[in-house]
């Protein structure tokens, strides 16, 4: 006959062995399920129309160039991305859509002085599209700058993905 404290040592075990594989995989035993990661969703937080002179009677105004300014809140508690799409009549206009940090008023920008975290450089791409990951809550502000001659409307929509 097996002592008492061998057998109670290999039941343990036995024990044991039946409860580990369910540890670190949402309980030893119960019936719960883990739950699925939420799937990030899309949503427009911005559509504005928007206007801006040529380079042409921006010059005569004594400018180098138009912007259109647009402040936006970004909420929440974590960085996230943000997507701009700026669509404008003519495609011989080379419109540039430009973020910043904060409040970028007029006189600021002229002045060069907003902070820019990021911007579009194509001179022929039409809608004209910029994604920005990572962006934190807050407030920034939008620029969409014609480099073309002539002046130019169109409209501008903001997307943020949480």
């Amino acid at each position: 006959m097996r002592s008492p404290s061998k057998t109670r040592a290999r039941l343990l075990t036995a024990v044991l062995a039946l409860a580990l594989p369910g540890c670190g995989g949402g309980g030893g035993g119960g019936s719960s399920s883990p739950t699925a990661p939420s799937t990030p969703t899309r949503r427009a937080i911005g559509n504005v129309n928007f206007q801006v002179l040529g380079t042409n009677e921006a010059r005569r105004l004594g400018l180098i160039v138009d912007a259109f300014l647009q402040e936006i809140s970004i909420t929440g508690t974590a960085a996230n991305p943000l997507e701009m799409i700026a669509d404008w009549t003519f495609a011989s206009n080379d419109i540039d859509i430009v973020l910043f940090r904060g409040s970028c008023t007029p006189q600021a920008f002229i002045a060069q002085s907003c902070t820019e975290l990021a911007a579009t450089t194509s001179t022929t791409t039409k809608p004209e599209r910029l994604v920005v990951s990572n962006v934190a809550p807050g407030g920034y502000t939008i620029a969409i700058v014609n480099f073309g001659p002539t002046n130019e409307s169109g409209v501008l929509q903001v997307f943020a993905t949480q």
